[in-house]
C-alpha cells in the first residue's frame, strides 16, 4: 500500500509483482478527472503457496469470450484497489494500465507464451475473460482497462467424478462437507453431498486429486 502522485507516471512493485500507472489517467466514482494524492493497495497470489484456494475469488470457473462457462487454471493473481480516502477511483474511459505477475517456479515448465487474463465480476460471481498476457522475462505482462482482481489463467479440460459418501454401516449420508485438493497442479474446491450422499466433482484430466469427505 502506498500513497501515489495521480498526474504523473507511477510503476507499483510489490512481490515481484508491477503495477504501472499513466499520469492523468485515473477518474472519481462520477467520472472526473483526478489528479490529487491516492493510495493504492495491490498483493499479489501465488497458486503454488499454502492457502491459495481460501484466497482465491469465487470458483476456478470463468466465463470466456463467446460467454460459456469454463473450468480455469490459475497461474497467479493480483488484487488491486485505488482510493481517494473512502471513495474508490478507476481508471479513465480509454485509458489502460500495465500489469506484471511473475510466473511461480513451480509452474515454469509449462507455462505458455501467452495467457488469458480474466477479471473477477463480484455483481456476477465469476471471473471473466478479457485480453491476455505475454511472458517476458519470467513474468506475465498485460494490459488493463480498470481495476478489480485479475488472474492469469488456462482454460482446463476437465473430468467429472461422481461418489457417494456412506456410513461404516452403508447409510447414505447426506449434507456432508467433500473436499477436493489437487495434487499436481493448483486447485481447492468444496462441495455438500446431496440427500442421497452423492456428489458430482471437476477436476483437471489426466491430473492426481484428493478427495476427503468430513462430517
Amino acid at each position: 500500500s502506498q500513497d501515489i502522485d495521480a498526474a504523473l507516471d507511477n510503476n507499483i512493485s510489490f512481490q515481484g509483482a508491477e503495477v504501472d500507472l499513466t499520469g492523468n489517467s485515473l477518474v472519481d466514482e462520477n467520472g472526473n478527472p483526478f489528479t490529487g494524492t491516492a493510495k493504492i493497495s495491490a498483493t499479489y497470489f501465488d497458486p503454488s503457496t499454502q492457502g491459495f484456494g481460501d484466497a482465491f475469488p469465487g470458483d476456478f470457473v470463468g466465463e470466456d469470450q463467446s460467454g460459456n462457462d469454463v473450468a480455469i487454471e490459475s497461474y497467479g493473481f493480483i488484487s488491486v484497489e485505488i482510493k481517494n480516502g473512502d471513495k474508490n477511483l478507476q481508471l479513465a474511459a480509454g485509458s489502460q494500465a500495465s500489469i506484471t505477475l511473475p510466473v511461480p517456479s513451480l509452474l515454469s515448465s509449462q507455462a505458455p507464451n501467452q495467457i488469458p487474463l480474466w477479471y473477477y465480476d463480484e455483481e456476477k460471481g465469476t471471473w471473466v475473460e478479457e485480453g491476455f498476457a505475454t511472458k517476458q522475462n519470467g513474468k506475465y505482462v498485460g494490459e488493463v482497462s480498470h481495476f478489480s482482481s485479475w488472474n492469469c489463467d488456462m482454460v482446463m479440460e476437465t473430468s467429472k467424478i461422481t461418489g457417494r459418501v456412506v456410513s461404516a454401516t452403508g447409510t447414505p449420508m447426506p449434507g456432508v462437507d467433500v473436499f477436493l485438493d489437487a495434487v499436481d497442479y493448483f486447485e481447492v474446491e468444496w462441495l455438500v453431498t446431496d440427500a442421497s450422499g452423492r456428489f458430482t466433482i471437476f477436476v483437471k484430466s489426466d491430473a492426481l486429486v484428493d478427495i476427503n469427505a468430513e462430517t
